[in-house]
């Protein structure tokens, strides 16, 4: 909840709005005998017309409601109603115990002092009033301007705070995806943007290296009275480094996606992404491999055979890929070591439009086990590239280089 400054905010909008003030001459000598509830309602009532044009700008520069300035003048008159009656109160009892001494004086010269000190409590009374409606009038100009001052200040903090909500919301989505590809068993928050430039940082998270450390470290902000308060970060850390690493194991478990007993892959547990990275669904490759397998009888089972994702995300069409090859070439290549070798160097090829897919879809196709990622990044086969952005003979070039391996 945000606080409004009265010096710097609330003071110069009543100023600017204007405030009534009332003078001695503004408030009526009042009878002794008249009745309290009635003198009561004749101060709310004057002070109700007395306030009507602040008022009316006040309803126009906040646009309030009939409803909301009719609430705001019972509060107002409650108010005066309730001081005015125990001004009164205070009055009459003032004038009970002079009118008990004036019955005891025993001189006229001790009379003529009890008058003169009732005359005293009078203007002292009639002082008391214009003070009371004078702080009302002035409190209820200013109570309206800080409480619509603080709400707008508020709407404006709470945007803020829904905008940064929605910065970590996003962020949080992206956290698995980021440890996918660059994720370590030393990955914690105090280091989690070491690991990329901050271009591709923002690729992958969707905010800046700057915008994440903000959001991690805090900040120190320097008040209008100049205090310097330290806003602290919006992260757990506990609960973040414990995240990383549970992800880190679920994803070690998964590893070896072309086991035939697997039920389900590290992509199950990537929330889908407010960028423009999306993942093909399983259900989808398995389809799609189903209809090259279909139309392409025997062709994992031919070690001859290459295929080619040239606008890769994650590796899912890929890992498909080999897990038919693995199944199909294992008569010919007893070998799983060897087979594995032989089906990620010799039959696949690789291009993803960025390095962050690129290392996302090695990690996800050599299931973690560097050895292969060796293997991979010798072939040749696997490269960062966007095909729809280059020149026909840069294309073939590219595509003659993958092809020899990069020889």
């Amino acid at each position: 909840n945000v606080q409004v400054d009265a010096e710097t905010v609330i003071n110069p909008k009543v100023a600017q709005l204007g405030k009534p003030v009332w003078s001695i001459e503004d408030i009526q000598p009042v009878d002794r005998d008249a009745p309290r509830a009635k003198t009561a309602a004749e101060f709310a009532a004057a002070v109700a017309e007395k306030l009507a044009p602040t008022r009316e700008k006040l309803k126009d520069e906040y646009g309030l409601s009939a409803k909301q300035v009719e609430r705001d003048e019972r509060v107002t008159q409650a108010q005066v109603t309730t001081e005015v009656e125990r001004a009164l109160v205070e009055r009459e009892i003032a004038n009970k115990h002079l009118d008990d001494e004036l019955a005891d004086a025993a001189t006229e010269a001790e009379a003529e002092v009890i008058e003169a000190k009732r005359a005293e409590h009078d203007q002292a009374f009639q002082d008391n009033l214009l003070a009371i409606v004078n702080r009302i009038t002035d409190s209820a100009t200013t109570e309206v301007v800080a409480r619509e001052e603080t709400k707008e200040v508020q709407k404006r903090a709470n945007e803020t705070m829904d905008d940064t909500r929605a910065h970590l919301r996003g962020f949080a989505r992206t956290i698995p995806m980021f440890l996918m590809a660059y994720g370590q068993r030393g990955t914690t928050l105090a280091n989690f943007d070491d690991y990329t430039p901050d271009d591709e940082f923002k690729i992958i998270t969707g905010i800046t290296e700057d915008e994440f450390r903000l959001l991690r470290d805090g900040q120190e902000v320097t008040e209008a009275d100049g205090k310097v308060v330290q806003i602290p970060g919006m992260f757990d850390e506990a609960v973040f480094n414990q995240s990383i690493q549970e992800f880190l194991d679920k994803k070690e478990v998964l590893a070896n996606y072309f086991d035939a007993a697997q039920t389900e892959n590290i992509f199950a547990y990537i929330p889908q992404q407010k960028t423009s990275l999306v993942f093909t669904p399983e259900a989808v490759v398995k389809m799609m491999v189903d209809v090259v397998e279909a139309e392409n009888p025997g062709i994992f089972e031919d070690p001859t055979k290459t295929f080619a994702d040239l606008f890769s995300t994650a590796g899912l069409f890929l890992m498909e890929l080999v897990r038919r090859l693995d199944t199909g070439l294992a008569e010919q290549i007893p070998d799983e070591d060897e087979r594995l070798r032989h089906i990620l160097t010799k039959q696949l090829f690789e291009m993803s439009h960025n390095p962050t897919l690129h290392e996302i879809t090695i990690e996800a196709v050599s299931g973690g086990v560097p050895e292969r990622k060796q293997w991979m990044k010798d072939s040749g086969h696997y490269q960062v590239g966007d095909l729809r952005k280059m020149t026909p003979e840069d294309r073939q070039r590219t595509v003659d280089d993958m092809l020899t391996g990069g020889q």
